[in-house]
């Protein structure tokens, strides 16, 4: 799990953006990098075995994780951002 690593952008979010610190949380299936990791070759064998309804839900899944990793650093460097304008 990436959450145990210092530079992770889950360590660091709680501490620059603290109105995010549970976002991660509220995810159902996929909490970081490795769930992503792992889900991504059991979404082809969804395709492949016509699971579509399974496949789509976690499909779903994925894109809010990814939106929330990308969310998360944009709003990282926004708040360091603002800490170099001032």
């Amino acid at each position: 799990s990436m959450q145990g690593n210092a530079n992770s952008s889950k360590t660091i979010l709680p501490a620059l953006c603290p109105k995010m610190k549970n976002s991660y949380k509220r995810l159902k299936n996929i909490h970081d990098g490795s769930e992503a990791l792992q889900m991504f070759p059991k979404l082809i064998d969804m395709l492949n075995n016509k699971d579509i309804n399974k496949y789509q839900e976690t499909r779903k899944e994925m894109l809010k994780y990814c939106y929330l990793d990308t969310l998360s650093m944009n709003k990282i460097l926004n708040v360091l951002y603002e800490s170099i304008k001032k």
